[in-house]
């Protein structure tokens, strides 16, 4: 930087390439947190999904199977 005779200061070509690539720096940090953030709330996404998909087969399951121990022979439910 320098200061002219009117107290005015201008920034030389340094200064300016300084300042770009802080910019740069900080806009590619940024960027690259959001990147890593995202393809972790995707997976956080699919393993939900997946479990809800097991956890409503399990409760078919159990429906299935209480509907077979409701209406089964009372000889067979208490058979060892």
């Amino acid at each position: 930087m320098t200061l002219t005779p009117s107290n005015k200061v201008t920034l030389q070509q340094k200064d300016w390439l300084g300042l770009i690539t802080l910019t740069v720096s900080i806009i590619g940090s940024v960027f690259f947190a959001y990147q890593s953030h995202d393809r972790l709330l995707t997976e956080i996404a699919v393993r939900q999904q997946l479990l809800a998909a097991e956890q409503d087969r399990l409760r078919e399951d159990v429906e299935e199977l209480k509907a077979r121990i409701r209406y089964a022979p009372i000889s067979t439910v208490n058979a060892p």
